[in-house]
């Protein structure tokens, strides 16, 4: 991803969305804790904690990014 640059980083997204695989980064997009999306992702070892409309790791009440 290229947070500094919209174009380049939506472009990615969209060939990522045609990929074989589904793109969790999506979440960031739609609005999600950076440190849920990360969580879920395996990018950091958070625990899984709690689940509403999606998954949350670390603590439920720290929102980041």
């Amino acid at each position: 991803m290229h947070p500094t640059n919209l174009e380049k980083t939506l472009s990615d997204l969209k060939s990522h969305l045609t990929g074989k695989s589904f793109p969790h980064e999506i979440g960031i997009f739609l609005g999600y804790s950076l440190k849920d999306v990360i969580g879920f992702m395996g990018w950091a070892p958070l625990p899984f904690t709690c689940q509403g409309p999606w998954k949350i790791f670390g603590d439920p009440y720290q929102v980041s990014g």
